[in-house]
C-alpha cells in the first residue's frame, strides 16, 4: 500500500475515533442525565410512598390508643363503681350513730357508732373521689347519652347521698324515732343507691364487651 493509500486508513480511522469520542460524550451525558431523573422519580416516589405508611401508621396507632385508654377508664369505672357499695353501709352507720346521739344512750355506744361511720365515710370518700375520676375519663372517650342516667353527670352521686343522710337525719331528730323505723330508712336508701350503682356497673360492663367486639 503505498504512502497516500496508508494516510487514507489512519484518516478514516482517526475519524473513527473522533466519532467515538463524540457519540460516547453525548451518550454519557444522556445516561447520566437519565440515571438523574430515574433516581429523583425513585426518591419523591419512596417520599410519597413513606408518607401513606406514616399516616397509615400513626392512624392505627392512634385507634388503638383511643382504644386502650377507654378500655382503661372503663375498667377503672367498674372497679369504683364496686368500691361504692359501702355507700349502704355507710348510711346505716350514719344513721345509727345520729339515733344514739339524739337518744342519750351510753357513750361507749356512741363512741362505737361514732367510729363505724367515720370509716365508712373515709371509705366512701375514697370511693367517691376514684369514681369521679374515672367518671372524667369516660367522658373524654363516650358521649354522655350513651351512658344511663347515673353515669351522666358525677354530681348526682353526692346529690343522692347528701339528700338520702339529710332525710335520715330528719328521722333521727323526731321524738318517736325508733331503731326499726331508721334501720329501714336506711336500708331503703341504701338499696336505691345500690340499685343505681350495680344498674351502672352492668352498663360499664356491656361496654366494655361492645368495645372488645368491635376490636
Amino acid at each position: 500500500m503505498n504512502i497516500s493509500g496508508r494516510l487514507a486508513v489512519w484518516c478514516c480511522c482517526f475519524a473513527l475515533f473522533i466519532s467515538g469520542v463524540v457519540w460516547s460524550a453525548l451518550f454519557y451525558d444522556l445516561k447520566v442525565s437519565f440515571l438523574k431523573d430515574a433516581i429523583e422519580v425513585g426518591s419523591f416516589i419512596a417520599t410519597i410512598v413513606a408518607a401513606g405508611v406514616a399516616v397509615v401508621t400513626l392512624t392505627a396507632w392512634r385507634k388503638q390508643w383511643e382504644y386502650s385508654a377507654a378500655q382503661d377508664a372503663l375498667k377503672r369505672l367498674h372497679s369504683a363503681l364496686d368500691n361504692l357499695s359501702c355507700a349502704p353501709s355507710y348510711l346505716k352507720a350514719f344513721a345509727c350513730w345520729k339515733l344514739c346521739l339524739g337518744k342519750n344512750n351510753p357513750g361507749d355506744l356512741i363512741k362505737m357508732y361514732e367510729t363505724l361511720e367515720d370509716q365508712l365515710h373515709n371509705e366512701l370518700k375514697q370511693a367517691s373521689k376514684d369514681y369521679f375520676s374515672a367518671l372524667q375519663d369516660v367522658h373524654l372517650h363516650f358521649d354522655k347519652h350513651e351512658l344511663v342516667e347515673f353515669l351522666t353527670d358525677r354530681q348526682l352521686l353526692s346529690d343522692k347521698i347528701t339528700a338520702s343522710s339529710k332525710e335520715i337525719m330528719n328521722a333521727c331528730s323526731l321524738p318517736t324515732a325508733t331503731y326499726e323505723v331508721v334501720w329501714a330508712l336506711a336500708t331503703l336508701h341504701g338499696s336505691s343507691l345500690q340499685g343505681l350503682i350495680y344498674q351502672a356497673s352492668q352498663q360499664v360492663e356491656e361496654m366494655r364487651k361492645q368495645q372488645l367486639r368491635k376490636k
